[in-house]
């Protein structure tokens, strides 16, 4: 397992230890909302990359997500402030993939490459 780098948990110790909330959009108009969010927490992130962005992402989505199911995650902590978003896809898998019996539907990131 690889050590987490040094600029990643700097801004990692400084995140309050807080509960927090999660709020799920299933549409990307939805997770468009929080874009000047998204876009604040990628400029306070020294490690973050264009692959990262909402301009990114919403490109690969008009090109790829047609036919797939959109999960992204909002984590707010309990001032509502945005503290983290994850974009993610629900893999398509065959149909006989279960999970202790259950089919299984994993989350995929979205990312650059990625059909």
């Amino acid at each position: 397992m690889s050590a987490i780098p040094a600029e990643l948990a700097a801004v990692s110790a400084k995140a309050p230890k807080t509960a927090l909330s999660v709020r799920v959009c299933h549409t990307w108009n939805e997770l468009e909302q929080f874009r000047g969010d998204w876009n604040s927490l990628l400029r306070a992130n020294p490690v973050s990359s264009i692959f990262q962005t909402p301009e990114w992402l919403a490109s690969w989505w008009q090109a790829y997500g047609r036919n797939r199911d959109l999960f992204a995650l909002v984590f707010a902590d309990s001032t509502g402030a945005i503290v983290g978003i994850g974009s993610n896809v629900i893999r398509d898998v065959p149909a006989q993939s279960r999970v202790a019996g259950n089919p299984a539907k994993p989350l995929q990131l979205l990312k650059h490459g990625q059909h």
